[in-house]
């Protein structure tokens, strides 16, 4: 199967013995954008098998080309083009509260009789998109809510190709410096 990767870190990943997905893991972990292609002859049964084994970047654009016909060739650069648009994309303040207020109201989180509460998140950071949600008590933030909070980022804004980061802090912790 011919997987090619487009990722800086292909570029400083030098373990010959490493798998496509320790690249891709690797870049998602440095929050690097991700654009995964294929020779369209290995299409079939493919894209399901890809994101299965790619769950951790599940945002990743999966393209098939020809790399012999050239066929789509084109759609790499322009995908990757968009990509840095959505990397670098700033979410407003109040809108991104209005989004996260009704996130929580849709499925508030509650753990041994307390509950969480947002009061108020920012964009801290992008390329990758970073945001820092200031609440009553980060302890109470499960890994399946900052996954819920990004796919509602990623409903409403879209970060489409790129990981979203998104970090808790207490009412007095002040925001991270990136």
């Amino acid at each position: 199967m011919d997987l090619h990767l487009h990722t800086p870190a292909s570029h400083d990943f030098q373990d010959k013995d490493a798998t496509y997905l320790d690249v891709l893991r690797r870049a998602e972990e440095k929050g690097l954008e991700i654009i995964a292609f294929a020779d369209h002859n290995t299409v079939a049964g493919y894209t399901a098998m890809l994101r299965e084994e790619l769950k951790f970047a599940d945002w990743a654009p999966v393209l098939y080309i020809s790399a012999k016909t050239r066929q789509r060739v084109e759609k790499v650069i322009e995908k990757a083009l968009a990509i840095q648009g959505e990397r670098t994309k700033k979410i407003p303040t109040p809108k991104l509260n209005s989004v996260i207020r009704a996130a929580m109201q849709a499925h508030p989180r509650t753990e041994r009789g307390r509950t969480l509460r947002i009061y108020y998140a920012t964009q801290t950071g992008s390329a990758p998109p970073t945001f820092t949600c200031f609440c009553n008590d980060p302890r109470l933030v499960h890994f399946s809510y900052v996954r819920y909070m990004n796919n509602t980022l990623r409903e409403a804004f879209g970060f489409d190709g790129t990981p979203i980061r998104i970090h808790f802090r207490g009412r007095d912790e002040g925001v991270p410096e990136e």
